[in-house]
């Protein structure tokens, strides 16, 4: 269901496939529970929304995948697991100055929702009831260099189940990454 939901929100923003611009990225971070995150992703990066823009401010739609690595602490009395693999996937919308010219920076901002899947449903004594979970997120970065080629960014994440169920403790997280762009 959540397949076709991204489907057709990708389709309804006329988006073509030939007119992306491929990226990467790597972060690790902070998270809830003496968690250390590990995360690379993949990204393709659509044309600007052109209906959406406010002066030199674009709306880009942006399909992002990873894979993480969380190496948390085991729980003495909880017990659980101390190490899990997430696989993520889903759209993000990026509001991004574009500047005058190509070389100078590009700030932005981020917000997006992902759907991922979790090795294990407990790590470090937090329990997540099940391997689905959404992954919400916001953050905020600069984009540099001669094709602003380079990107720096940090992310507020949340992973949560929504509650379809209990313990839903979820895991926030908070990290920095290094990226480059096609």
């Amino acid at each position: 269901m959540h397949l076709l939901f991204y489907l057709a929100l990708l389709l309804s923003l006329n988006i073509q496939l030939a007119e992306a611009r491929w990226g990467g990225n790597v972060a690790t971070g902070w998270a809830a529970s003496e968690i250390d995150p590990y995360r690379a992703a993949a990204m393709w990066s659509f044309r600007s929304i052109n209906s959406i823009t406010a002066s030199n401010w674009r709306v880009f739609p942006i399909w992002e995948s990873s894979i993480g690595y969380w190496d948390g602490q085991l729980h003495e009395r909880r017990g659980g697991h101390d190490q899990l693999m997430a696989v993520t996937t889903g759209p993000l919308f990026r509001w991004q100055y574009e500047p005058m010219s190509l070389n100078k920076p590009s700030c932005y901002l981020e917000l997006g929702i992902g759907a991922s899947w979790l090795s294990n449903t407990d790590i470090s004594g937090r329990r997540l009831s099940t391997h689905f979970q959404f992954e919400d997120k916001i953050g905020l970065g600069l984009r540099f260099g001669a094709q602003q080629q380079y990107d720096v960014g940090f992310r507020v994440v949340h992973y949560s189940n929504g509650s379809i169920k209990r313990p839903n403790n979820g895991v926030n997280m908070m990290l920095l990454s290094i990226g480059y762009w096609l």
